[in-house]
């Protein structure tokens, strides 16, 4: 039976090696696909601005000339990227349920353009929650991309669906609160921690 013949050790280091090459090329490669997305999602300027009669009457979203003007805000959005970006909502909220709800702006705004849209904008609260206003500005790229801009902090957000880290932070408040009884889903169930209201979701 003939031996079989693994090679020398400098073969299996030069084999390690091109595999260590290729992948750092991989993540580099995905590295700055990345970056790129994100500087063309970075020009995307959205901003809220104070509704002015000459011009929300002449919009399709408010057709009563009665409308009370504070009861509304202009959605600026100006694309100055490259590239248009597609499904555009508000993040509209806290309502009397704490919950975050989207308003449908464009299906797609071009690159180059400018875009105002007209959102309903409480300057009251009702209850101990804050008024319900535009919180962020939802949009998603041209490679599927989903990112929010949130409008109070000027800061943008990359939606991803699996918040793992959301979920480790949550399990790790149980643990240091509650112990092993974390552990138990009956006890979970009949002590679930209060969620905040926050658009993040």
């Amino acid at each position: 039976m003939t031996a079989i013949d693994w090679g020398s050790v400098p073969t299996w280091f030069s084999a390690v090696g091109t595999t260590g090459s290729l992948l750092a090329t991989a993540g580099i490669i995905v590295r700055d696909r990345r970056k790129d997305q994100r500087t063309d999602a970075a020009r995307v300027a959205c901003w809220i601005e104070a509704a002015v009669a000459h011009e929300i009457f002449d919009r399709d979203e408010v057709d009563d000339d009665a409308t009370d003007l504070e009861a509304y805000r202009f959605l600026r959005v100006h694309n100055t990227a490259d590239r248009p970006v597609f499904d555009l909502s508000a993040l509209i909220g806290p309502d009397s349920n704490a919950v975050y709800r989207r308003h449908y702006l464009a299906h797609v705004v071009p690159a180059g353009k400018q875009v105002t849209f007209t959102v309903p904008c409480e300057q009251h609260s009702s209850g101990s929650l804050p008024p319900s206003r535009p919180a962020a500005v939802e949009f998603r790229d041209v490679e599927r991309t989903i990112w929010v801009y949130d409008l109070e902090a000027g800061t943008l957000h990359r939606r991803r669906e699996r918040r793992v880290r959301s979920w480790l932070r949550i399990q790790r408040r149980f643990v240091s609160e509650f112990g092993w009884k974390a552990f138990n889903l009956r006890f979970r169930r009949r002590v679930a921690l209060p969620k905040r209201p926050d658009w993040r979701g």
